[in-house]
């Protein structure tokens, strides 16, 4: 069914996957219907029987929620992360810290944003560029997060003494983890991982200079397709289970980010994926200007760049390698009842971000 869904046979995929049985009573048979019925929502929606998406999505979601709850997984650890970040990093806070050298010759360049906001697709097209390399959701900002602030973010309060030799060695370690990831040493290497967006606070403190893209995408549009997918099992991905979750994590991610905005002094490319869809050379010119970077015709080659990748770990997979399509732009209007709840939470971010509601 999924092979056949790839070839352009949307309906024949649809009948296979009903046709198929699966009775999940283990954590493997789980694993395999949550797959059919997250395959399922894709291609319901692809054929626009919006209501079968929705009832197999809960369906794919229900058991993502058993399997995470198996694991000890909660949504609320990494709720719990956005909270203690949105306390500390204030200005009073901000005000008591100690200066650090920052003699970085070169700055780390971060893609940011919510998932499902196109940051898999700008990463495909960026391949492109050969002065570029980029590592696909490592842990290396999260393993530096830890080291610096602690596994449950006990030592936040310490970022305001860091010696310069602290600082230093952790630069270095993170800087020697991209380039082993990456195998390269001339190249800027962009780090992408959306919700890095978090750590916005720990990697300014570290990397004043730093470079964020921000990719944006309709807040409605990227909480229904959070929906739709399916994701590894994470304290972060348990948000995702319900739509009104989904919102509700949406909601606390951008406030945290507007207050980094606010009270840090953040180097920032915003782009939308509405944009990269319908203009993408436009906005590939100016992302490449932010990263002082010359103009190379192979970044819109982004299906050449997909297929030579060896493995693309992420939900995106099967849209990046196909061509650039509209179809999932304000698809958010034929949930409109089922985002209903979610609506009200997303309305002011649809506003603040300049998207019509």
């Amino acid at each position: 069914g999924i092979l056949s869904d790839l070839d352009g046979h949307t309906q024949q995929a649809r009948a296979q996957l009903e046709n198929l049985r699966i009775d999940p009573t283990d954590t493997i048979t789980t694993h395999i219907e949550r797959l059919r019925q997250t395959r399922l929502a894709q291609v319901c929606d692809r054929l626009e029987a919006t209501d079968d998406a929705v009832r197999h999505a809960r369906q794919a979601n229900a058991l993502a929620r058993r399997l995470s709850l198996a694991k000890g997984i909660d949504k609320t650890r990494f709720l719990g992360f956005i909270a203690h970040r949105q306390r500390y990093f204030t200005a009073t806070e901000i005000g008591r810290w100690r200066p650090v050298q920052d003699t970085l010759s070169r700055q780390p360049v971060f893609i940011i944003g919510f998932p499902r906001s196109g940051t898999t697709l700008l990463d495909t097209m960026l391949r492109g560029h050969p002065a570029i390399a980029l590592t696909e959701e490592s842990d290396s900002v999260a393993r530096l997060v830890n080291r610096l602030s602690g596994e449950e973010d006990e030592r936040l309060d310490t970022l305001a003494t860091l010696a310069d030799e602290t600082v230093e060695g952790l630069r270095q370690d993170y800087h020697e983890a991209q380039r082993t990831r990456t195998g390269q040493d001339n190249a800027v290497i962009i780090d992408r991982f959306a919700l890095n967006i978090i750590y916005v606070g720990e990697l300014c403190r570290l990397f004043p200079r730093a470079r964020f893209i921000l990719l944006l995408r309709h807040p409605a549009d990227c909480v229904l397709s959070c929906f739709l997918q399916t994701f590894y099992e994470t304290s972060a991905n348990a948000s995702f289970h319900t739509l009104k979750d989904s919102a509700h994590l949406y909601d606390q991610v951008f406030k945290l980010w507007r207050q980094y905005r606010d009270v840090l002094p953040l180097n920032v490319h915003e782009i939308k994926y509405e944009d990269l869809i319908e203009n993408p050379e436009t906005s590939c010119r100016d992302m490449l200007k932010f990263l002082q970077l010359d103009w190379h015709p192979d970044i819109l080659k982004h299906q050449q760049s997909a297929s030579a990748r060896t493995l693309i770990g992420t939900a995106s997979y099967h849209q990046v390698t196909r061509p650039l399509y509209t179809k999932a732009i304000n698809r958010w209007q034929r949930y409109r009842p089922e985002l209903e709840q979610a609506l009200d939470v997303l309305m002011p971010w649809m506003r603040y971000f300049k998207y019509s509601d």
